[in-house]
Formats: structure tokens, C-alpha cells, sequence
């Protein structure tokens, strides 16, 4: 803060990734320092709060390299991050959507259908979905088997995506003009078309604006994305 007065200041915004790399801490025993700014000793040795407000915001990943990297080393590194990051979201959506299915194969339409008998035959065939779905995380590359079925279903979300991608970046614009004093990425956007909620953008607060929250849930996200983020670079 060299150059700042910071006496008569209320709020002080800093970087605490960097604040930790300049003086070699570790961010965790920086971040635990800052917590316990808010507690403090009273003037007859009790402890309470000490009027200091800590908030923790633009949260993200970080990495430390214990070496200096070159530029393209660090376009590397965060390109496999972020292929590897990729990788898991396909997995873990497969994996959802392989259960959603498995469930409401056997599922009844309400429980006054299974209260007087038992089907044996939806046990037996769930069982055999249930052992199938762990094989293939044994067994196979799921990222990959996800691929495959996402490549079909990215085809029909394409079709039904070009009908209504006028409607979708008309109302992207009107959420960034009703928010234009804060600062949103295309995932952001999309998260909320999609009512998904994140510390920054909670749905708690935003999932009160009907006219957005999971407007879209329907299409594709990586779709949303990509309007979203075109309307963004629009509007700057």
C-alpha cells in the first residue's frame, strides 16, 4: 500500500495470492491472519469482536510454482489445468445424467403403485444398471464415453439453440444492462440462465429475478456460454 494513506481509509481492497507470493507466506496462514483481524482483546483482557470487517471475494484456483516459468511454460500449465478441469466437469456430468436415467427407468409414477406389491423385476434391473455404471468407472474412460453421447446431443441442442438464439442474447443483454455496475464472465451468465448458484453469485440473491433464473435451463450450457460471452465483449 506504499503511497496510499491508509490512516484515514474505512476499506482497504487487496490481492491475497499476491500479498502472500511478495512476502513468501503461505496463503492459508494469511488468510486464517486476516480472520482473526476481526477478533480482538477487550480493554479488561475479554475477547469480542474487534470492529474490523474481513471479506474474502473474486474467489479462484491458484498454483504455486516453486521456480520461475517462462511465458509459454505458463500457457502450458494452465492449458492442462484447464483440460484437466474440462475433463472432470464431462465426467461428473455423465456420471448425473447416467443416474438421472437409471432412476427414472424404474421409477413409479407415485407410491400408491409399489405400496401393496413388490416388482421384483425393477430391483433386479436396477441392480443391473447400478453394476454396469460402476464397471464403467472401472473400466472405461468416461470423459471419453461421455464425448461420445454429448456429440449426438450437441446436434439436436444446435437445432433447437438456432430458433432461439435471438430470444437468448436479447435477454442476456437486458440482465448485463439491469447489472451494468457489476462485472460478470460468460459462465457467470450462464450459471444463472442455468439456477446455478456460486459464493459470488448467489442464488439467494439472484434467483430472486424470475425473468433470468433458469429461463434456460433447457439448452446447452457451453452454449450459453458462448452467447454469453459474445454479448459481453459487445457491450464493452
Amino acid at each position: 500500500m506504499a503511497g496510499e494513506r491508509v490512516e484515514s481509509c474505512d476499506a482497504l481492497e487487496l490481492d491475497v495470492v499476491e500479498l502472500a507470493d511478495t512476502m513468501g507466506w503461505q496463503l492459508p496462514l494469511v488468510k486464517r491472519g486476516l480472520r482473526q483481524l476481526q477478533w480482538g482483546c477487550g480493554s479488561y483482557g475479554g475477547t469480542g469482536r474487534s470492529g474490523v470487517h474481513v471479506e474474502f471475494s473474486a474467489l479462484s484456483f491458484y498454483f504455486r510454482s516453486y521456480c520461475d516459468l517462462t511465458p509459454d511454460e505458463l500457457d502450458a500449465v494452465g492449458a492442462f489445468l484447464h483440460g484437466r478441469v474440462m475433463a472432470q466437469e464431462r465426467t461428473q456430468l455423465y456420471q448425473l445424467k447416467t443416474c438421472f436415467k437409471a432412476f427414472r427407468s424404474v421409477a413409479y409414477r407415485n407410491c400408491s403403485l409399489c405400496m401393496d406389491d413388490l416388482e421384483e423385476s425393477r430391483s433386479h434391473d436396477l441392480k443391473e444398471l447400478l453394476r454396469d455404471y460402476f464397471d464403467k468407472r472401472r473400466n472405461l474412460d468416461l470423459s471419453k464415453h461421455y464425448q461420445e453421447e454429448e456429440d449426438e446431443e450437441e446436434e439436436l441442442n444446435k437445432c433447437k439453440m438456432r430458433d432461439w438464439e435471438g430470444q437468448i442474447c436479447a435477454d442476456i443483454r437486458g440482465f448485463l444492462c439491469s447489472r451494468s455496475d457489476e462485472k460478470f464472465s460468460g459462465r457467470a451468465v450462464a450459471r444463472i440462465l442455468h439456477g446455478i448458484g456460486s459464493p459470488c453469485f448467489p442464488a439467494q440473491v439472484y434467483g430472486r429475478d424470475r425473468r433470468y433464473w433458469r429461463k434456460y435451463i433447457q439448452f446447452d450450457f457451453n452454449e450459453i456460454i458462448r452467447l454469453a460471452t459474445q454479448e459481453i465483449i459487445r457491450t464493452r
